[in-house]
């Protein structure tokens, strides 16, 4: 059984170097998708296995329904 996709915001840390064209190497991930992106933040789409690819330079928070 898979893990369901969920939504995410990542970052890249501010001590970090931000590689050149990232957006392009996200979007190569298999198993991960890139919905958005503006400097060092995006929203991606992925299960925990692609998430985890990502490596510890990049902070990743789960994006929680929001209700009003």
């Amino acid at each position: 059984m898979t893990e369901p996709e969920k939504t995410y915001t990542a970052t890249f840390r501010h001590n970090a170097r931000q590689p050149q064209d990232w957006q392009k190497t996200l979007s190569r991930i298999p198993g991960l998708t890139l919905i958005s992106a503006t400097g060092r933040h995006a929203r991606i789409k992925g299960t925990l296995e692609a998430i985890a690819k990502l490596g510890d330079d990049v902070i990743v928070e789960e994006e929680l329904p929001r209700y009003l």
